[in-house]
Formats: C-alpha cells, sequence, structure tokens
C-alpha cells in the first residue's frame, strides 16, 4: 500500500506532547561557542555495550584548540547525549582549513574501541583512511589501519563474528573502471594484512556509482543498497540491494541475491538478468548536482540519500528507501519499502513516501518497532524550513506516529559549501530507544523546536543570539549538529 506524504506529512495532536520521552540537544560544547563552521553530515556511534557512551563527528576544523598533529576532534558523551565534548583524535594537515569529509564512526562489538573510516586529503583523488582507537577519551590520534586512495563516500559497520570485530566500509571505488559500488571488509586486528582486496558488488553497466549504505545482523547477515546509474549518461538508476549471509567470509561474497529466473523482456527497466543484486526499482531520476533554494533548500541532490535496516529479531526482515525525482511536483521524492524474505521480493509500491523530503535514516528496535528519520522542505509564514522528524510504527506503516525534533530555517544561513546541511543523518535503535544525529540551522528560538532542546554553547534566548565562550560577543548563525533521542513511550503525533 502506498501512503504519500504531500508537504504536511504528520497528523495534528490534540494533545500536548509528552517533552520527558524526546531528548534534542545542541552537541557544540561551550567551550567551542565562538565556532561558525557548517557543521554538516554528521555521524554517530552508539556503545552496544555501554550504551550511555556516544560518539560523533562531522563536518569540523579543528581550529587554534587542537595541537597541530590532530587538527580535527570527534564528539564524545558518557551520559547518553546530555552533555558533549571534543576530542582531538584525527590526523590531518595542521595548515589545512578543510576538515575530514564522510566520517562515520562504529564502536567494536566489545564497546573497548571506536573505528572511524574517512576521506583525508578530503579532495580529489580522495584518500579512504580506517582508524581505530582504544582510548576514546584521550587526545592521542587514531590508530592507522588501513587506506586507500580514489575511495569515495565510505561507511562503516562493525558486527561481531567468531570472537573478532568484522569491519565492514562500503563505498564507490574510483579506482574501478567508471567506479563502481564495494565493499571492504576484514576483522580490524589493526594490520593492513587483515584487511582483503575490496568487494566489487555492482555488476552491470554502470557510469558511477554515488554511494552505498549497510545494514548488518549478528547471525553474519550482511545488506548493501546503492544507485546504479545506467549508461549512457547516468540520467537513469537503479536501486539495488545484495545480501551476504556469512559475513562476507566465503568465496563469492554477497551473491545470496540473485535476479533469477533469467529473463530479459522489458529491456533496460524490467526482466531479470541473473545478475547478483535485487533491483528494488528500476529507471529512476537519480540527479546530481549543487541544489538551489526556491526547490530544495540549497542542499545538494540526491545520490547519497539512501539507507537500509534490519530487525534485530530477525534477519530476512529488511527495510530500505531511497530518493528519486521520478515523481511528483516537488522535485524529489523518499521512498521507504519493505521486504520479509531477506530482499528478494520488495513489492511494487512503497509503504511509505514523502514528498519534497531528504536524508532518510531508518532503525528497527528490538521490539520491531520501525523508525522512519527525514528532513522534509516546507513552506511557512516564515519562509522555506527544513523539519526534520521520525515516522515510527508497529504494523509497517499502516499506522504511525510522528514526531517533529525541529523546525529550522533552509535559507539562514547562507551556505558556505555543498553540501548546506548533509547529503546524510543516522538513526539507531538500541532495545526499544530511537537515537539519533541531524544538521540544522542553530538559530536560537525555542519555537523551533517543539519538544524542546538543550544548546551546550553559549546562547541568549530572550534576544535570539549566539554567545562566544564568554559571552561578551554575538556569534553569527551556522549549521550545527544535534543530538536526540526517542524513548520507548510515543508522545502523540505532530504537525509539521
Amino acid at each position: 500500500m502506498n501512503r504519500t506524504c504531500i508537504a504536511l506529512c504528520a497528523l495534528a495532536a490534540g494533545a500536548a506532547p509528552l517533552a520527558a520521552q524526546v531528548k534534542v540537544v545542541n552537541m557544540i560544547p561551550p567551550r567551542l561557542s565562538n565556532e561558525a563552521m557548517q557543521n554538516s553530515e554528521p555521524t554517530l556511534a552508539v556503545n552496544r555495550v555501554h550504551p550511555e557512551r556516544l560518539a560523533a563527528a562531522m563536518y569540523i576544523v579543528g581550529g587554534n584548540f587542537c595541537s597541530r598533529a590532530t587538527e580535527a576532534p570527534i564528539f564524545i558523551s558518557s551520559d547518553t547525549g546530555n552533555n558533549w565534548q571534543s576530542v582531538c583524535k584525527i590526523r590531518v594537515d595542521s595548515s589545512s582549513t578543510i576538515s575530514p569529509g564522510d566520517v562515520s564512526l562504529r564502536y567494536s562489538v566489545e564497546g573497548d574501541s571506536l573505528y572511524a573510516a574517512l576521506l583525508w586529503p578530503n579532495s580529489a583523488p580522495y584518500t579512504m583512511q580506517l582508524y581505530r582507537t582504544d582510548d576514546v577519551l584521550s587526545e592521542k590520534s587514531f590508530l592507522s589501519l588501513w587506506h586507500r586512495d580514489t575511495i569515495d563516500q565510505p561507511v562503516l559497520e562493525v558486527m561481531p563474528w567468531r570472537g573478532k570485530n568484522q569491519i565492514f566500509v562500503g563505498a564507490s571505488f574510483k579506482f574501478e573502471p567508471a567506479g563502481t559500488a564495494g565493499v571492504l571488509s576484514g576483522t580490524g586486528l589493526g594490520t593492513e594484512s587483515a584487511f582483503w582486496w575490496p568487494v566489487v558488488i555492482e555488476q552491470r553497466p554502470v557510469i558511477q556509482n554515488p554511494a552505498v549504505r549497510l545494514a548488518t545482523h549478528d547471525d553474519g547477515t550482511v545488506y548493501a543498497v546503492y544507485y546504479g546509474p545506467r549508461p549512457p549518461d547516468g540520467s537513469l538508476s537503479d536501486v539495488v540491494v545484495v545480501r551476504d549471509d556469512s559475513a562476507a567470509t566465503r568465496a563469492n561474497p554477497f551473491t545470496a541475491l540473485l535476479d533469477t529466473p533469467v529473463n530479459a523482456a522489458g529491456g533496460l527497466c524490467g526482466g531479470h538478468d541473473g545478475l547478483m543484486g535485487i533491483r528494488v526499482a528500476t529507471c529512476r531520476i537519480v540527479p546530481f548536482f549543487y541544489g538551489v533554494q526556491p526547490r530544495v533548500g540549497w542542499q545538494r541532490q540526491v545520490s547519497a540519500n539512501l539507507s537500509i535496516a534490519i530487525n534485530p529479531r530477525n534477519s530476512r526482515d529488511v527495510w530500505v528507501s531511497w530518493a528519486d525525482s521520478s515523481f511528483g511536483p516537488s522535485f524529489q521524492q523518499l521512498h521507504l519499502r519493505h521486504s520479509t524474505d531477506g530482499g528478494r521480493t520488495w513489492g511494487t509500491s512503497d509503504v511509505l513516501a514523502v514528498e519534497s523530503a531528504m536524508n532518510p535514516a531508518i532503525a528497527v528496535t528490538d521490539s520491531g518497532r520501525v523508525g522512519f528519520l527525514y528532513q522534509q522542505l516546507v513552506k511557512a509564514d516564515t519562509g522555506r524550513r527544513w523539519v526534520t522528524q521520525i515516522a515510527v510504527s508497529r504494523d509497517d506503516f499502516a499506522t504511525s506516529q510522528t514526531v517533529v525534533l525541529a523546525r529550522t530555517s533552509a535559507g539562514t544561513p547562507v551556505p558556505l559549501f555543498q553540501p548546506y546541511i548533509g547529503d546524510y543523518i543516522e538513526l539507531h535503535a538500541l532495545g526499544d530507544t530511537f537515537m539519533g544525529i541531524f544538521s540544522a540551522s542553530n538559530y536560537p528560538d525555542q519555537a523551533s523546536f517543539p519538544n524542546g532542546v538543550t544548546y551546550q554553547r553559549q546562547v541568549d534566548w530572550e534576544r535570539h543570539r549566539l554567545l562566544d565562550h564568554s559571552r561578551n560577543m554575538e556569534v553569527a548563525v551556522s549549521i550545527d549538529p544535534f543530538f536526540f533521542s526517542v524513548g520507548p513511550a510515543m508522545p502523540p503525533a505532530q504537525k509539521p
């Protein structure tokens, strides 16, 4: 069943929200209150053994508060996201004003170590660095595990496998002819020899694969979803899901899903070709270019807007979301679909579709509740706004409740670079609680946060001003990361 949300997605609520069950925190700590960077593309790691311990990163330059050897910080919380501190961990060129890009963080299975995959140098041809630290709170730099040039948009997952941390990095491998989607995997032992040669998961003709997203299950199941821009010019793309059932440790990994029986009827946009990967959708318009304000809120388009998640109780129960511009008047639509047979079938219609939205992120709780996080561009009396919201359902979105986390300006601040608020955000499920991270304008207005918000950085709420760390000078509005959690009992649905 297709359920489409056009512009305003949630239902109005008759009762006041239960603010105690929703937490939103601006993560910039007091000592960085002078900071006015465009802190987009956030990542969040949740420690499964010590869930109060969190780690996060985003575009941020260390400036004069980090040493010359470790110029880029990460952010650490030891109290489930109530308070955050910056820790200088990432080695970069001390003369650079460009931060590491596409940072992805994940804790080890036992919770003692933190892994990071990122781009540095963050310029063509791009070098992917894979790091580990065994002392998250110290300012001792990450240990380098592996690096390789011409890899873009890395995303990291860590899972248990035969008593070890099995690491997966999905990425666009630009060293392949024309570039293609792939997955690196290894044991994370701390040496390059522990890492295998990249597995190319795209076997069809391709112009350039822009992004890969991963989901893992403790039984050894690994899924990857990616766009496949097809010849002759890449203007039409497939959305493809692959699966491996043995943590990618056996011969011919990621071949659990073959597009069979072979039947070429339908040409480019139909039929079955027998190759690895099930095409969830075919011949979708997925452009990639710098957005313009009237249409997409200065946000870069569409080719990293992917998410995939597994039900922790059943590794064959999997959800996927993507963005394309094939339908509707709003230029971009999010699609959410569900498979109950391990990705073999996905149906022909969306479980949920959201107009004028981007940055999908899915997670499934231990009780089977599905959370769908996204940012939707809406018109308001105060101008266009990014509405960050999470829809939660127990019944495949036949019914759902939506919590609005933030309604922030899509025009203030003016962008310094692309992406503006980022090509992705993240959502995690721990027990029956959702935790996540997003980027948005930090203009201090309580009305922008209907379930409340806490700012760590210095702020004058009465006059809607950001202040420096000494509270003596006003600081320009910028893009900041926000942590949030939504507890087991849901508040009433709210209007965007």
